[in-house]
């Protein structure tokens, strides 16, 4: 069982909207130096998924500090928005959901991947995080997260026209399961599905 290490990045304006987005990341990668803290339980460690989403929006502000990586958050702001969006929009975009990584535990060798333990030890954690954050949907980032999820914390209904999908948490909350931004099969072919699963949520 994990308690919450790495605390979610909320955007500014996320609890003033009236539905709120949680994106679902998978874990994250520490350098010897950050797992070293990791290890030590050094609260710092806890802002980790902040520093992440800040270090984007500064470059998204600024211009300065690029790293590869930064094109995942821009690729899934876009594709939901369907349109590329300028630096403003993509800043709005951001300051206006929340974003989580599911493990609990990091990772901290090259091509390494959380274990079975690792997921099924981190539901407690998401389940706090969820109860904390209220979501009206959560997009999930990559089917080998969607895989790896506990099964019994989760149910579907036929619906008038689709599925619907839901995590039963404290509450039963819709989501998606998406490719992960960072693979060439998430793209804007996505858009109308995405677009039209959220209208159905908003219908319910």
């Amino acid at each position: 069982m994990h308690t919450i290490r790495f605390k979610p990045y909320v955007g500014e304006n996320y609890y003033s909207q009236e539905f709120k987005v949680l994106v679902l990341g998978e874990s994250h990668y520490l350098n010897e130096t950050d797992y070293a803290d990791y290890v030590a339980n050094k609260q710092r460690i806890e802002l980790i998924t902040q520093n992440v989403l800040d270090d984007y929006l500064h470059y998204k502000n600024t211009g300065k500090g690029y790293h590869r990586w930064m094109n995942t958050f821009t690729r899934f702001a876009n594709v939901y928005a369907n349109k590329t969006l300028s630096s403003p929009e993509v800043l709005e975009f951001w300051n206006s959901i929340s974003f989580y990584n599911y493990v609990q535990s990091p990772m901290h060798a090259a091509r390494q991947s959380p274990s079975g333990e690792d997921f099924s030890k981190s539901i407690d954690a998401f389940k706090q995080v969820v109860k904390e954050l209220q979501p009206d949907i959560v997009f999930f980032w990559g089917h080998r997260l969607w895989n790896n999820y506990p099964k019994e914390y989760y149910f579907e209904i036929e619906g008038e026209h689709r599925k619907i999908y839901y995590l039963k948490l404290d509450r039963n909350i819709p989501f998606m399961v998406n490719p992960h931004p960072s693979s060439s099969s998430f793209n804007k072919s996505l858009t109308k599905d995405i677009s039209d699963y959220i209208d159905t949520v908003k219908s319910l």
